[in-house]
């Protein structure tokens, strides 16, 4: 039995380790996209300045 509960806790914060992970992973990448977007349009905007 206390073995049982054992395994499952373990599983459990298997899991929430897995999701912060995850989590984690979506917030760089969100973060590096939003970079080069503002990288982008920064670009953009240099190169429209040096035409006009």
């Amino acid at each position: 039995m206390h073995n049982t509960v054992t395994a499952c806790q373990s599983r459990v914060a298997d899991e929430q380790r897995q999701a912060e992970t995850k989590a984690l992973g979506r917030a760089a990448a969100t973060e590096n996209m939003r970079e080069e977007y503002l990288w982008e349009m920064d670009y953009k905007k240099g190169a429209k300045s040096d035409f006009f």
